[in-house]
């Protein structure tokens, strides 16, 4: 009979004992491989399948996920929280979390829950994915009115100016788009060259006005 490998999980987040109680669940798990401080130096070499990091509240893990996710590009992580909001939820996984699971869920759903994202899939409450589908609508339907407004940018260029409209930073945009900040301020140069503007400022209103089926200037006067 075929057996999946095991997954190699590594634990970490609140050292609260009652959460330890996830450590023991883990490491009872036929299909799970439990890493720690006993794990042979060429074993623990390799990067887990899966970080899962404890958390009494999903929120409290929001610190946790944003620097393991900075530090280890790629890594999948998972937040196992006795309480979890949608709204934390979904900030979670838009940080880089790759799921979000109640403390009670896992007798039942905690194995499966691994193997999918180990696999590469996500996992949260439904109420929480929704919310992440509904901003990706949202942020589709942005950068198509920008696009509409600006036809003479890219693609790539259409996201930035829908990031910079939300206010975000070049570091942010960076961080968003999965490029260096010298690639972001490249982009605004040849934003601003297309546009024949200097500003940020000046980018919003000519995607505002494009957005609303105005001829990009055409509310603008020479005084």
């Amino acid at each position: 009979m075929f057996l999946p490998p095991r997954i190699r999980v590594l634990v970490t987040g609140s050292a609260s004992r009652d959460l330890h109680a996830i450590d023991g669940w883990l490491s009872r798990q036929e299909g799970i491989h439990l890493l720690g401080a006993s794990t042979p130096g060429a074993e623990a070499a390799r990067p887990p399948d899966v970080v899962v990091v404890r958390a009494q509240r999903a929120g409290e893990a929001t610190r946790v996920v944003t620097e393991l996710t900075a530090r280890q590009e790629g890594v999948r992580v998972v937040v196992v929280a006795r309480e979890i909001e949608a709204d934390d939820a979904a900030r979670l996984l838009a940080e880089g979390a790759r799921g979000v699971l109640a403390f009670d869920d896992l007798p039942v759903k905690g194995l499966r829950a691994l193997r999918e994202v180990a696999r590469g899939e996500i996992w949260g409450p439904r109420a929480a994915l929704t919310r992440i589908v509904n901003a990706s609508i949202r942020q589709s339907l942005k950068e198509r009115a920008v696009h509409k407004g600006l036809p003479g940018l890219t693609a790539r260029e259409v996201s930035i100016v829908s990031l910079l409209q939300r206010g975000s930073s070049n570091k942010e945009i960076a961080a968003s788009l999965g490029i260096s900040d010298k690639t972001v301020k490249t982009h605004l140069q040849n934003i601003y060259g297309k546009l024949h503007v200097r500003r940020r400022q000046e980018v919003f209103s000519l995607a505002r006005e494009g957005a609303a089926g105005r001829a990009p200037g055409a509310g603008a006067h020479e005084g």
